[in-house]
């Protein structure tokens, strides 16, 4: 991974009741300790080159307060946008797969909502290719 943003995405909404966002991730919002919603992102990350698997993190947490967010102090508006790494293919591969998955969410005790796709970036040794996918 070189640590340049790649492909990103934006994700957006209102809440209902009490009390806005109150948990980014696993940390509390500074602005709105007391919001009943919580706001997730799950990401996944798995490389193939030369038909072997040569990386593949499940899913883990990747939302906390320190990323680029909107959430205010009851407000019934979030929002938040990521721009992972792109791929960086090893030299000499010529057959480079990247797949992201990801999965949004917010909850509170009664009402949960999710939204889940893939990001796959393609390496055929000359040219590269991204792509959106809905779900895993």
């Amino acid at each position: 991974m070189t640590g340049q943003f790649g492909l990103g995405f934006t994700v957006s909404g209102r809440v209902t009741g009490g009390g806005g966002i109150g948990k980014i991730g696993n940390t509390p919002n500074p602005e709105n300790r007391n919001g009943k919603w919580e706001m997730y992102q799950l990401t996944g990350d798995h490389i193939t080159a030369l038909g072997h698997d040569i990386y593949d993190s499940g899913m883990e947490t990747d939302l906390s307060e320190d990323s680029f967010h909107s959430a205010g102090k009851n407000s019934r508006s979030f929002s938040w946008y990521d721009h992972p790494d792109q791929p960086d293919a090893p030299a000499g591969v010529t057959d480079y797969k990247r797949e992201l998955q990801f999965q949004v969410s917010v909850k509170n005790g009664n009402h949960f909502c999710s939204k889940t796709f893939s990001a796959i970036y393609t390496f055929n040794g000359k040219e590269w290719s991204a792509q959106w996918k809905e779900g895993y």
